[in-house]
């Protein structure tokens, strides 16, 4: 459990991210520090950040942890796992647990690299500016 209370975590997560934005921009410094704000916030283990490009191909651009670092750049070259249905669909996704069958079978190779990387389950949602 966190030691401060969500309001105050809310207030410090508004400010370090203002503060981003008043020096010379960084869009990858920005992004890594709302993962970390975001875990915090949320409670989550980890979290990563996902853009599309005006292509269309989606890019791994931020993650608040080693373990994310390592799994999203893999499920973007297998196209593969629930971001990437996230992204297709535009609609929120939830994978658990990913150790079920059902998991190994949607996601033949995100679920066994994510539980090898110690995650047990998945969400994601879209961002509210996604287009098409």
């Amino acid at each position: 459990m966190p030691d401060r209370p969500w309001e105050e975590r809310l207030v410090a997560a508004f400010g370090d991210l203002a503060d981003t934005l008043m020096r010379d921009f960084d869009v990858i410094g920005f992004l890594h520090t709302l993962t970390e704000h975001c875990g915090d916030l949320l409670e989550v283990a980890a979290v990563g950040v996902l853009l599309a490009t005006p292509a269309g191909q989606v890019v791994d651009a931020a993650a608040s942890d080693e373990r994310t670092r390592d799994l999203e750049p893999a499920s973007i070259e297998w196209d593969e796992g629930p971001c990437r249905d996230c992204f297709h669909a535009g609609v929120p996704v939830a994978d658990a647990p990913l150790d079920s069958e059902a998991a190994r079978t949607r996601r033949p190779r995100f679920a066994p690299r994510a539980v090898e990387l110690g995650f047990t389950s998945v969400a994601t949602a879209p961002c509210g500016c996604m287009t098409r």
